[in-house]
């Protein structure tokens, strides 16, 4: 694997697809069959006043294909950075998942009709209440941003509509505002640890490859 170079457009989506299965199963596992009993996550001030609009479900599940937007990335190696910082900052989000779980009540939809209802329980009936904080939701688009930042600044308004898909994970009231701080917040672990230590150390560790087979 080059890092310094990214795949062509077919192994991106392959790579991704590959990728975001494994987390997806990871996310799965750690939602509905929690160690720990998990705990309640109090509402701020600010959660009290956002109200709950179920129409913003359909942008909410855009969220879910955010790592999608890494198939942009096709300079520099900027892909595989971005592929390898997600997966360390989510197995951050996994492990606070897995030793603190979280939950939150969620709105009672029972007798409730309307544009996205149908939509709606469906959410509620493949996602548990729980692996609240921190959200990857968050994390995953997050990630990618960066690096699509990074490689063009041109990018800026694909991180605008992600920024207002951001205030979805409020308006459906999967997440509290401290979820989004903490998903940024293992955004930017993620990114963090593999730009100072791993991405080093795999060109290291190719160079050597490249150097042992002259």
């Amino acid at each position: 694997m080059d890092i310094s170079k990214d795949p062509p457009f077919k192994r991106r989506l392959l790579i991704v697809f590959i990728i975001t299965s494994l987390l997806y199963t990871e996310y799965y596992v750690t939602n509905h069959f929690p160690i720990f009993e998990p705990i309640l996550l109090p509402q701020t001030f600010i959660d009290e006043q956002i109200p709950f609009l179920l129409w913003t479900v359909y942008p909410y599940l855009l969220l879910l294909s955010g790592a999608y937007l890494a198939l942009l990335l096709r300079r520099g190696g900027h892909f595989w950075s971005c592929m390898i910082a997600l997966m360390v900052g989510l197995q951050f989000n996994y492990l606070t998942f897995l030793l603190y779980p979280t939950y939150i009540i969620r709105p009672d939809v029972a007798h409730v009709d309307g544009f996205g209802i149908h939509c709606y329980r469906w959410l509620l009936s493949v996602d548990e209440s729980c692996n609240c904080f921190p959200s990857g939701h968050i994390t995953t688009p997050s990630v990618v941003c960066w690096y699509l930042l990074r490689e063009n600044r041109a990018y800026w308004t694909i991180v605008l509509f992600c920024l207002f898909l951001f205030i979805t994970v409020l308006t459906t009231k999967q997440h509290y505002v401290i979820d989004i701080a903490g998903g940024l917040a293992t955004a930017a672990m993620g990114i963090i640890i593999y730009e100072r230590w791993i991405r080093g150390r795999l060109l290291e560790k190719q160079e050597f490859e490249i150097d042992a087979s002259k």
